[in-house]
């Protein structure tokens, strides 16, 4: 596998689970987290493509993999928490 894909299978995932958020848990809040992912996404995808010389990209795609990851961590944490609220 691609050390690129799986940045981009992080991505990915981290999407639906907004998507999951804006069905079941409030729209407003999955706006917020599309905002806030999209913000430090967008820049780092940016500088891990176009400005990754010189084994530069490196240190972009691990920012992306853990902030992607710590992210992911909260929404899942939000989804299962609204979950047994619910239940």
């Amino acid at each position: 596998m691609d050390d690129n894909a799986i940045v981009y299978l992080l991505s990915f995932v981290g999407v639906v689970l907004i998507f999951i958020e804006w069905l079941r848990i409030s729209r407003k809040r999955s706006i917020l987290s599309m905002i806030i992912f999209l913000s430090y996404s967008a820049p780092l995808y940016y500088l891990m493509i176009f400005k990754g010389h010189g084994g530069a990209a490196f240190t972009w795609w691990m920012y992306l993999v853990l902030f992607t990851s710590i992210h992911e961590v909260v929404l899942l944490y939000r989804i299962v928490k609204s979950y047994i609220k619910n239940h």
